[in-house]
């Protein structure tokens, strides 16, 4: 009786509690919560503000909020600098909803029997071919340049250069990145459904492009978007102190997060070039 009543549960329901943690735990990446993602970054450098050093730490909430407030003292007195808190809260919230819409998506059409939406199975395979093209090469171009100009800047070391890019970085992921790279997921789900029925029955190449473009989410959400805002706010106490000595070390920790994240763009378009296990393709010799 056991047995029977075990074979007559849906497989797909069992991954599901799994998965759904995953896109939870990247909302909550995104969002910012205290402590998640900390073991990714290196601490901030201390910041000397005349006779007082105040050391930043990614783990403690605290030193971060009052980096943002009081961010030189001189002669006993505070210069303070207009919040940039609202703003990041909106961006973050918008994208881990836009996170959250996204992972559910792959959820709901992974071991679907049904596609959804219905939408998926409309219009021509030609023309979900070019979206997925634009797409792709939008999202995967995007990252590639900005990594390159994030290191010259760096390298630079030029202090309005290297404010003007940790301002123009958050706007670069909410207006280009995320519409690229939905446009990729949705798009090449719509071709696996058209071509093989599902995403279920699709050749196990399709499903090591969304395992790994799910591990590259989750370590973009943990290492990019929070070093974004501590390198913002290094850039500021740095500029404070009128870019005395060398430019902060978390800007120099960020290329290398970014080489890593370069790594799993090539990684995918590896997969989708070379389609290894594709039934109607010959084997690569």
């Amino acid at each position: 009786m056991r047995s029977s009543l075990r074979d007559s549960t849906p497989k797909g329901r069992r991954s599901m509690p799994l998965k759904t943690l995953v896109v939870l735990l990247f909302a909550i990446i995104l969002m910012g919560g205290p402590g998640v993602g900390a073991a990714f970054q290196p601490p901030l450098q201390h910041i000397h503000q005349g006779r007082k050093s105040v050391s930043f730490s990614p783990v403690s909430p605290k030193p971060q909020a009052k980096a943002r407030q009081t961010l030189a003292i001189r002669g006993g007195g505070s210069k303070m600098v207009a919040p940039m808190a609202a703003v990041v809260v909106s961006k973050s919230g918008l994208l881990a909803s836009w996170a959250i819409a996204l992972g559910g998506f792959l959820i709901r059409n992974y071991k679907a029997t049904k596609p959804w939406p219905s939408i998926l199975l409309t219009g021509s395979r030609r023309g979900w071919n070019f979206v997925h093209a634009v797409s792709s090469t939008i999202f995967s171009g995007t990252i590639l340049v900005t990594t390159l100009l994030e290191w010259l800047v760096v390298r630079s070391a030029s202090p309005t250069v290297i404010k003007f890019w940790f301002l123009t970085i958050p706007r670069i992921d909410v207006a280009i990145v995320l519409p690229a790279l939905t446009g990729a997921v949705v798009s090449g789900v719509a071709q696996s459904v058209q071509e093989y029925g599902t995403v279920k029955e699709a050749p196990k190449y399709i499903k090591s492009v969304l395992h790994l473009m799910a591990t590259f989410g989750l370590w973009w959400a943990a290492t990019d978007r929070p070093t974004q805002r501590q390198a913002r706010q290094a850039v500021q106490l740095w500029l404070e102190n009128k870019a005395s000595g060398p430019v902060p070390s978390i800007l120099q920790w960020r290329r290398g997060s970014n080489l890593v994240s370069c790594s799993f763009v090539l990684v995918l378009y590896i997969l989708m070039v070379l389609k290894p296990g594709r039934p109607d393709l010959p084997p690569i010799r």
